[in-house]
């Protein structure tokens, strides 16, 4: 992902380097840069602005988008103020259920993770497991399977040689016929279920580079309350947004009971709710769903089989009338048909499931979903985060991760402890930023649904956008490379889409071939890949199954003593000899 870019460290009016020009010996400006007199001769976008000291953050909503917006709120971007008296209340309706009966995350939601308590707590308090990547069964409708997996190999050594934004070692395979993910590390621990860690003898644990998290949507909202310090909950039911006359700020929400919750800044969190920007506001929503049709899922759950392997990777098998995704945990697998129901009813994608797994199900209810995006998600002193503000459908994690994205975003580039809410230019920068990322999110889900298949009305009627089609249309005449993208932060990576447009045949070998001989990369290619396989053989000749894995992570830390005590002195580290021969009782 593209780092965030940093603001200038100054700021100056329109036109003033052309007067600077114009007049060399022209007196220095004031030390703060606007001055009363010149304000007054600008337009109005540009005269000096009223800002609000924010002191009481309201964040309506719980679940993963609110509790993750009072974490940033509350350690990141109050840490660095040092600002003491900030209140923060999260407003969380106890009668309206958390979407989501499995989840899976990116990389981004890792980093977090581990920036927040470490992997093994939130192992061990969520029962969650490893993502490295997605299986794509039946996208093409003849039954095979391509893989997605989440790490780059040449981050294990592979040099780059020029032109360095070619993909050598993705195009090679895909020029002789195979498939570009196949000797990934990623995707050869994937099927055998092996987690991303190794042992070898004699050496410390070694760690795959990109992998992320599946788990239970209600344990992590659970997980994420219990690391807010400090943030005020409440349970209600917003029942009213409350405007401010004149301005059209938000002044505060009543709840059903009659309580009204004042607040200087408010997140709208409410997921499909859309309570203060979709309802206060009434802003205008960008629908995705001409080319991404699928608009109700039907959740359900099986339990891990005894003594089982639990898979180390998302799975997404393509039906008749939509796909279907299942995600394993520690404790089952969180499963749902995704589905258009202009083509099946809830009763036949309940039969065809079962028919596909060979058993019944119990769905516990029937969500309706609508992809798209607001035009706007921050509007005056309300910004909407996570499923509030946009929504694609769940097939590449795009939901938690952009719900990242615009936290750190705004916490990092934006928000100020003394804010302009009419500061448009500023609202304007972020709405476009994530609008972009959200539409490019919608692209790259279009893209899964191009490989050709016709077999029923629902894969018949899919089409693709224009943005989506000028992609094909590019990649079909030369291999996609990094710099085809726009860099951003938050963006889709260019091996992601790499893979995909390879599984689903949207990849040219002769293009690629003509590219590797004009660029005489083959023994390159050969070389990396030599070096590839040698360290992923090293790497998953001793990597751990996922399931055991799973259980020692998850396994109740050693009790430590009180610190009033005193902590017994360290013993020396045994030698791998010495170790097992006491354990031997030698």
């Amino acid at each position: 992902m593209a780092g965030a870019a940093a603001w200038p460290a100054t700021r100056s009016s329109p036109g003033s380097a052309a007067r600077r020009r114009s007049s060399p010996t022209r007196p220095p400006r004031p030390a703060y840069g606007w001055s009363r007199a010149r304000s007054a001769r600008l337009p109005p976008r540009y005269t000096l602005s009223m800002h609000t000291q924010i002191r009481r953050i309201v964040i309506v909503g719980g679940g993963t988008a609110g509790w993750l917006s009072a974490i940033h709120l509350s350690r990141f971007w109050k840490r660095g103020r040092g600002a003491g008296d900030l209140e923060i209340t999260v407003v969380e309706a106890p009668d309206i259920p958390i979407v989501g009966v499995g989840e899976a995350t990116t990389g981004l939601f890792t980093t977090f993770i581990r920036n927040l308590s470490g992997e093994r707590e939130f192992l061990r308090e969520t029962k969650a497991s490893f993502k490295l990547g997605i299986l794509h069964r039946n996208w093409t409708g003849d039954g095979s399977y391509y893989l997605g997996p989440l790490n780059d190999d040449r981050q294990l050594g592979i040099p780059a040689v020029p032109p360095e934004t070619y993909p050598y070692f993705f195009a090679a395979p895909v020029a002789e016929g195979e498939p570009a993910w196949e000797n990934v590390l990623n995707s050869r621990l994937m099927l055998d279920h092996l987690a991303p860690y190794s042992r070898p003898p004699g050496q410390d644990e070694q760690s795959a580079w990109d992998y992320a998290y599946h788990f239970d949507t209600h344990i992590v909202g659970a997980y994420l309350r219990s690391k807010c310090e400090g943030v005020t909950h409440i349970e209600g039911t917003v029942e009213a947004v409350n405007l401010q006359p004149g301005n059209g700020h938000v002044r505060s929400v009543t709840l059903a009971d009659g309580r009204e919750i004042e607040g200087d800044f408010f997140v709208d969190c409410s997921g499909f709710r859309k309570l203060i920007i979709g309802g206060a506001y009434e802003e205008e929503w960008i629908s995705y769903a001409e080319h991404l049709p699928v608009n109700r899922a039907l959740p359900f759950s099986v339990p891990h089989e005894e003594g089982a392997s639990i898979p180390s990777y998302t799975h997404a098998w393509a039906l008749s009338a939509g796909w279907l995704w299942q995600i394993p945990t520690q404790e089952r697998l969180g499963c749902g048909y995704a589905y258009c129901d202009e083509f099946i009813s809830r009763d036949e994608a309940q039969a065809e499931v079962e028919a596909a797994l060979g058993h019944p199900i119990e769905p516990w209810g029937d969500i309706r979903i609508a992809s798209g995006r607001f035009r706007r998600f921050w509007i005056k002193n309300c910004v909407a985060i996570g499923l509030s503000g946009a929504f694609s459908e769940p097939l590449e994690s795009t939901s938690i991760h952009g719900t990242l994205v615009q936290l750190l975003v705004l916490v990092q580039e934006y928000l100020t402890d003394h804010f302009d809410f009419d500061a448009e230019p500023i609202l304007d920068r972020y709405n476009r930023r994530m609008g972009r990322m959200y539409d490019d999110f919608r692209d790259f889900l279009v893209m899964h649904y191009q490989g050709g298949r016709d077999d029923t009305e629902f894969w018949r009627s899919i089409g693709i956008n224009d943005s989506a089609h000028e992609r094909l249309d590019l990649w079909r005449h030369k291999t996609p490379i990094s710099t085809d993208l726009d860099p951003y932060f938050g963006a889709i990576d260019m091996k992601l889409w790499f893979f995909t447009l390879d599984g689903l045949g949207l990849l040219d070998p002769e293009v690629a071939r003509r590219e590797m001989d004009y660029y005489g990369l083959w023994d390159d290619a050969k070389r990396a890949h030599r070096e590839q396989r040698t360290k992923g053989d090293r790497f998953v000749r001793h990597a751990i199954p996922h399931a055991r894995y799973l259980e020692q992570a998850s396994a109740a830390p050693a009790a430590t003593p009180p610190a009033s005590q005193p902590q017994p002195p360290r013993q020396p580290r045994l030698s791998r000899a010495e170790r097992r021969r006491r354990s031997r009782g030698r």
